[in-house]
């Protein structure tokens, strides 16, 4: 590091990315991070991933259209789960284990 850049005062109470209209945007209560246990309310796994600006994305593990398993993201569950259905999260061969007969 430059001197310059040791001696630099960062203001850490600020996003790292540019903030925008919905900096701060939040999954729908109950989707996402807030979401039942998938145990608990028979729907798929959920969990949440945050952007620089601290919006909130809604992640989900579910089948797609071809009945491999995959994950998909968006703003809410409906969004994440058509981002699966469509087929553009899909996951290796791992997470789809040939069935016995």
């Amino acid at each position: 590091m430059t001197e310059k850049a040791n001696q630099e005062v960062r203001d850490t109470t600020r996003p790292d990315t540019p903030t925008h209209a919905t900096a701060g945007r939040r999954a729908p209560v109950g989707e996402g991070v807030s979401a039942p246990f998938a145990a608990d309310s028979g729907g798929p796994p959920q969990t949440s991933v945050f952007d620089g600006a601290g919006n909130e994305s809604v992640v989900v593990l579910t089948d797609n259209k071809d009945g491999r398993t995959a994950e998909g993201t968006g703003e809410t569950l409906a969004d994440a789960l058509k981002d699966a259905h469509d087929g553009h999260g899909r996951l290796g061969d791992a997470f789809n284990p040939k069935k016995s007969h």
